[in-house]
């Protein structure tokens, strides 16, 4: 029975009449409010006036009316408009649910930044007749505001306990959740300490938001689960199959079909009949869709939601797609995407590398440098890597658009503190000549020789010998961690009149290019291509490492490549890094176009038919 009807029962007309006068209306809902009433502030956004809500932010409004729901959760990606249902959720507290509020961020650093930039200009827009006094006075601080229906709103920082532990909310707001320390203080999970303050008021309402952080660490994903997680279910334009839509294939769900190399044509597929939707086609199955569970709730007081850019109005289908290939091109970016674009949690056990060896061992191509290298190689380097009686070497072929090339791998036999294996080391890098399809020869500009090891003060000896003849063989020290792939240390005296410059190599953004590029189309930008002569231990020791990510219980990230197998020996995968930090410490940076210029007048000119002869000549040696 409303307020309304109850005044009506078993009163007389006059007191009917009476007491209508003097009767408060009925609340709207929160989505007949928000639709009517609420308003878009010019000072936080592009389109201020009347809010036009998307079909998916009105199931979610809805969900907040319903009685037996007292939170709901929403995981989705950034920029879908999640952030504004809880600027009308406060609003609409303010004057219709009277009662403190709570609005928690992840500090109070961050509160107070989006009290000034989110909350008040909502606040002003929306709620402006019902404020108190100004801010300072009576009251009103930039993160307290009180209002002429009873209200309150506490803007609030997760990690003190204080701002939780000893405040009674009617309304809980909280956003960033991924952000959240996992206890504040020494008083527990802040958001468990939010909801708890609610437990006094009967019709206490909770609204959680955020993009996604790390699986097994993120608290908003915690909270998800224990609802009915619904996703936005589209219908498909041709055979009416309605189901959501994921990036990759998945059993039940919509997918996006698209070409590397024509990113622009991305395209949703159909999980039922296949067929590829238009542009326009997604855009209507969007607004046609609905929320539907896709479990049962452990508790069933909680609602939650996934939403990602891919159902959303506002995305471009192809404008992802770029984006996940420019992440994995990075693969330290591909957590961004997951979380940000895909709207889900980043998984830190899953490695960058999901291409094995035998596959990329089918990925290598026909070419033999040692009589032509490819069309495109204009620069060869070398990596050396040391061990206690061998010298490994890997020689790397570059060439514009960051491709790259394994030209050959050789195997020095002997002591490295002795002078034989620096011998022939310094005949192989000097003496070493590639023939280019443009004519001429390729030489070796550049060498980087692993210092680590039992052969430090033999490596230093050698380079530094090197350097004194302007020779570049740099000795280098590779270092774990986020860093430049080449960093030249400060000059290190080894003897009186022995100078050395060590250079330091950032080997794990060495390896994110390395594993990025391996996985890469041959003309792709970026790629590395390796040729079939290869053994099968070569390609198992450039797969021998993975990328692990790991939190600590502050939820600060740790990346760093692991070697799973230690029998597998990861001296190819050293060696290509070394080639790649020697390539870098060229300078100036190699010009392809001059040099390729200059290998062309190299030769002789040939008339058309010798041209035809000797690229037939090349192609039957090339197959022999």
């Amino acid at each position: 029975m409303t307020e309304t009807a109850a005044i009506l029962a078993d009163t007389t007309d006059i007191e009917v009449a009476f007491r209508l006068a003097l009767a408060p209306s009925d609340p709207p809902s929160i989505l007949e409010w928000a639709i009517t009433s609420f308003r878009l502030s010019s000072k936080d956004s592009a389109a201020p006036g009347l809010v036009t809500l998307d079909p998916w932010q009105r199931e979610v409004l809805a969900t907040l009316d319903d009685p037996t729901i007292t939170q709901v959760v929403v995981a989705a990606s950034s920029q879908t408009g999640k952030t504004l249902l809880g600027l009308i959720l406060a609003n609409y507290a303010a004057r219709h649910r009277p009662g403190p509020a709570i609005y928690v961020h992840e500090n109070d650093f961050s509160a107070e930044a989006f009290a000034k930039d989110r909350i008040q200009p909502s606040l002003d827009a929306n709620s402006a007749d019902i404020l108190i006094g100004q801010r300072g006075k009576g009251g009103q601080t930039t993160t307290r505001k009180e209002f002429t229906t009873g209200g309150t709103l506490s803007i609030v920082g997760a990690q003190t306990p204080a701002n939780l532990s000893g405040r009674p909310a009617a309304t809980l707001i909280a956003t960033e959740v991924r952000g959240f320390p996992r206890s504040a203080g020494k008083d527990g999970d802040p958001l468990s300490l939010g909801v708890a303050r609610g437990k006094s008021f009967p019709h206490f309402k909770a609204f959680v938001e955020s993009s996604p952080g790390l699986l097994g660490r993120c608290r908003l994903t915690e909270q998800a689960e224990a609802g009915d997680v619904r996703r936005w279910h589209l219908p498909c334009p041709h055979c009416n199959h309605s189901a959501p839509v994921d990036f990759d294939p998945a059993p039940g769900s919509h997918s996006v079909s698209y070409s590397p190399k024509h990113p622009e044509k991305a395209a949703i597929a159909c999980c039922e009949c296949g067929t590829l939707w238009t542009p326009r086609e997604r855009l209507d199955a969007i607004r046609a869709g609905s929320f539907k569970a896709t479990r049962t709730a452990t508790d069933p007081t909680i609602a939650s939601f996934h939403y990602s850019e891919l159902e959303s109005l506002r995305s471009d289908l192809p404008d992802i797609v770029k984006r996940y290939l420019a992440a994995r091109k990075r693969p330290e970016r591909m957590q961004a995407f997951v979380n940000t674009v895909l709207g889900l949690p980043f998984d830190p056990d899953q490695s960058v590398l999901d291409i094995s060896d035998e596959a990329l061992s089918t990925k290598a191509q026909h070419y033999d440098a040692a009589v032509m290298v490819p069309d495109d190689v204009f620069v060869i380097t070398a990596g050396v890597d040391t061990q206690p009686n061998r010298l490994e070497l890997q020689l790397v072929g570059h060439g514009p658009g960051n491709r790259r090339w394994s030209l050959d791998v050789a195997t020095i036999h002997g002591d490295p503190n002795g002078p034989t294996v620096w011998q022939k080391l310094e005949t192989l890098l000097l003496e070493t000549r590639f023939r280019h399809p443009l004519g001429g020869e390729l030489s070796i500009k550049a060498a980087a020789i692993d210092s680590g090891g039992q052969n430090t003060q033999a490596v230093y000896a050698w380079c530094s010998s090197q350097l004194a003849r302007g020779r570049p063989f740099y000795a280098i020290k590779g270092v774990a961690g986020e860093r430049p792939i080449t960093l030249r240390s400060k000059t290190s005296r080894l003897q009186r009149d022995q100078h050395h410059k060590l250079v330091i190599v950032g080997v794990d953004t060495a390896k994110n290019e390395i594993f990025s590029g391996i996985q890469k189309d041959a003309e792709e930008e970026g790629s590395i291509v390796f040729p079939d002569k290869y053994g099968q231990d070569f390609f198992a020791g450039i797969t021998s490492e993975k990328l692990r990510i790991t939190t600590n219980k502050n939820g600060s990230i740790k990346r760093e490549y692991i070697k799973p197998d230690k029998v597998t020996r990861n001296e190819p995968l050293d060696t290509l890094v070394y080639a790649l930090a020697a390539f870098h410490l060229l300078t100036p940076p190699p010009d392809f176009a001059a040099i390729a210029r200059s290998l062309d007048m190299s030769t002789p000119r040939q008339s058309y038919a010798e041209q035809i002869a000797a690229r037939s000549a090349r192609l039957a040696a090339l197959t022999k």
